[in-house]
């Protein structure tokens, strides 16, 4: 079709592919990867939006916590640490998020775990308010 359009103007097109990758964005990546209850699942792609491997940020993952909470924690930690400059963007996100991990507190072993962890979000959160 384009071929037709350019004939007898001497132009020529190419059909080779460019491999040009745009700069990526971090938060957009970790974004699109939450789940829509409010969760991320752990796996290689939110693992790059830490610079990390999944294997990498499996280790850290305590026993007693399941993927998905544990991941969850780890990109609001993320958020908080490395986007605040953009938190009017991601701040309803993160509600809806530490709204499913305390929905998933009576479906772990341990509970008390993941209540500091919140309660130390919590803590950061309000610090910043102030």
């Amino acid at each position: 079709m384009f071929s037709q359009i350019f004939k007898g103007t001497g132009l020529k097109l190419k059909s080779e592919k460019l491999d040009i990758q745009p700069p990526k964005d971090l938060l957009l990546q970790l974004v699109s990867l939450q789940k829509a209850s409010g969760f991320w699942q752990l796996d290689a792609d939110l693992a790059a939006v830490f610079g990390k491997t999944k294997k990498e940020v499996k280790k850290s993952e305590p026993k007693s916590v399941n993927n998905e909470v544990w991941a969850s924690i780890l990109a609001l930690i993320w958020l908080h640490g490395f986007k605040m400059d953009a938190k009017e963007e991601w701040e309803l996100l993160t509600m809806k998020t530490a709204t499913w991990i305390k929905a998933q507190n009576g479906n772990t072993d341990n509970q008390q775990e993941i209540a500091v962890v919140i309660g130390v979000l919590k803590k950061t959160v309000l610090e910043e308010k102030d």
